[in-house]
């Protein structure tokens, strides 16, 4: 394996090792953690990275060689078999614990990674990365695609079927508001949408809880409205 940084070091090997849940796009994954379990599971959001100028913003990770990855890579659902990937620099500044690159793929440090693996096993891949200006980063790729919007009282456009790009054919392009079907989300605190891959999903008390660790980078967007 991609050599690793001191923080992730003692958990990833029994992480990697771990029999990880195959998460299929219909599928519905929970956490059970003690904190999670306490989520008021009706109150969701779409996760932005914090417009603060003195954070690095990210293009979406490449390979080492600077080969750019397949578009619908972190938007499936499934596990990668990279080793260790590159995190382009859009915008300089200093490493926020968690960034988010385009295409909403989480950005974290060392501390940001442990704190994804305690509270989101066998939901997400942690994948080591490096920037122009830090070594030690990890791409994580969220596991959990599910198939939970309630078509009938979302406002939404969608991608035509023949678009060019095949992995958002008939997905939504534009959401006004989004309902979520609280019975197939359960306690999942962070996931994708399968018929809206690209944004992040997260319970607001899950991004409270990365703040109160001090692990600062995302915020909750209003729009458009999770409900």
């Amino acid at each position: 394996m991609a050599e690793q940084s001191d923080g992730p070091k003692r958990w990833i090997g029994r992480f990697l090792m771990e029999t990880l849940p195959t998460i299929a796009r219909s599928s519905v994954a929970f956490c059970h953690n003690s904190s999670c379990n306490e989520v008021d599971r009706s109150v969701w959001a779409r996760v932005s990275q914090i417009p603060a100028k003195e954070f690095a913003s990210y293009a979406t990770p490449r390979l080492l060689s600077g080969e750019e990855l397949p578009h619908a890579d972190f938007a499936s659902g499934i596990m990668l078999s990279y080793e260790k990937l590159f995190v382009p620099i859009i915008r300089g500044g200093k490493t926020a614990p968690v960034g988010l690159a385009l295409d909403s793929v989480p950005i974290l440090n060392a501390a940001a990674a442990e704190f994804f693996s305690e509270n989101l096993s066998g939901q997400i891949q942690l994948i080591s990365a490096r920037s122009e200006t830090a070594d030690s980063l990890w791409v994580c790729n969220i596991l959990n695609m599910l198939d939970c919007i309630d078509q009938d009282r979302t406002k939404a456009e969608y991608y035509p079927d023949n678009y060019p790009l095949v992995h958002l054919r008939g997905k939504i392009k534009t959401a006004f508001r989004i309902n979520l079907l609280k019975d197939r989300v359960g306690l999942c605190p962070v996931f994708r949408l399968n018929l809206n891959p690209i944004p992040l999903v997260a319970t607001k008390h899950f991004i409270h809880e990365l703040n109160r660790q001090h692990l600062f980078g995302l915020e909750p967007n209003p729009f458009p409205a999770y409900e």
